[in-house]
């Protein structure tokens, strides 16, 4: 979604789950105009004093997981959760950086060890509905590798978590398995894949 204010753009990818409403919008620009009697008039403000208008009318949440790799192969690893094709992701908790949460959360959901973090791939935005409240989600990804054992017997999916299996495979068909899941896995899924 991009949201043009005045001389002023913000751009962030809310994939295709639940964008924000109009009247969402309508109330962040609303939020940062100045009425003077009858007439208002729109302030000068920056695209971040726009997304922090934005973000005020949901639950913002932070969240973070991996693109995992074994380097000796050259494949990818992907969960199969709760009937999709997934990556390894969860909450932040309270003090944790973001990338302590995504070593933290793809340990716990793959129980691979050892974990090397790479670079940060991207940031993803989405909203969901959940108990009658909207939730604005930021979902950080790194790329890890994981070094060890042989890959079939690296391991094991978190099933509390409605993970059923761990598979890696190569990159195209990590690409073709992601593009059948999630909107917003398959937009990572083709930046991961441009930028390798």
């Amino acid at each position: 979604m991009t949201i043009s204010y005045l001389d002023h753009t913000l751009t962030f990818n809310i994939a295709a789950y639940a964008p924000p409403s109009k009247g969402m919008i309508d109330g962040a620009l609303d939020g940062l105009a100045v009425q003077d009697g009858d007439k208002v008039y729109p302030q000068q403000v920056t695209a971040r004093e726009l997304w922090q208008s934005l973000r005020q009318r949901y639950r913002f949440v932070k969240a973070a997981g991996g693109i995992v790799s074994d380097p000796e192969s050259g494949k990818l690893l992907l969960i199969y959760r709760n009937g999709m094709w997934d990556l390894p992701k969860g909450h932040a908790e309270a003090g944790e950086t973001l990338a302590a949460t995504a070593l933290r959360e793809t340990t716990e959901e793959t129980a691979l060890e050892p974990l090397a973090l790479g670079r940060m791939v991207a940031k993803q935005y989405h909203t969901y509905l959940r108990d009658g409240l909207w939730h604005l989600k930021q979902t950080t990804w790194f790329a890890m590798e994981c070094r060890g054992a042989s890959l079939d017997r690296r391991g094991a999916p978190q099933t509390d978590e409605g993970i059923e299996q761990l598979v890696w495979v190569a990159p195209q068909e990590w690409h073709c398995r992601l593009h059948d899941s999630f909107a917003s896995l398959r937009l990572l899924a083709d930046l991961y894949m441009a930028c390798s």
